[in-house]
């Protein structure tokens, strides 16, 4: 039950971050000075995609809150990393966001990421060891 909440988690985040993106996207570029607080503030937080946003962010936290009660945070926050995982594929493809092109090495860094998250995810080094040596050296029994 824990590890459907921590994905949970990871997933509304991520469709929290897509949302903001798309919101910030259409109110455009953002200047933070003093004289136009006021109307910058007005004009991010009616946009219904930034509100939606901050909506899946919340709901988000409050499923972390239940992760954070049932595991170490040692092994739940670096799975918070698989977002970035998802957040690459769907800016990629355009979910939500329009397409951005994803150079060789970002894709080449997201592997890396879920090679980390995967090794975090063990908790038996013996496993770990025993997993790697299949992965290196498979080959066929029987």
């Amino acid at each position: 039950m824990a590890f459907v909440l921590l994905f949970a988690s990871i997933f509304l985040a991520v469709v929290g971050q897509l949302l903001l993106k798309k919101g910030m996207w259409t109110v455009g570029i953002v200047y933070f000075h003093f004289s136009h607080l006021w109307s910058t503030f007005l004009k991010v937080f009616s946009n219904w995609y930034v509100i939606f946003g901050f909506v899946f962010f919340v709901l988000s936290a409050l499923l972390w809150l239940a992760v954070l009660s049932r595991l170490d945070i040692s092994k739940a926050y670096p799975m918070v990393a698989a977002g970035y995982i998802l957040v690459l594929l769907a800016s990629r493809w355009g979910i939500i966001v329009t397409r951005e092109p994803v150079s060789p090495i970002r894709w080449i860094g997201a592997l890396v990421i879920c090679f980390g998250v995967y090794l975090i995810s063990r908790t038996d080094f013996a496993q770990l060891i025993k997993d790697l040596s299949t992965l290196i050296f498979w080959r066929k029994h029987g």
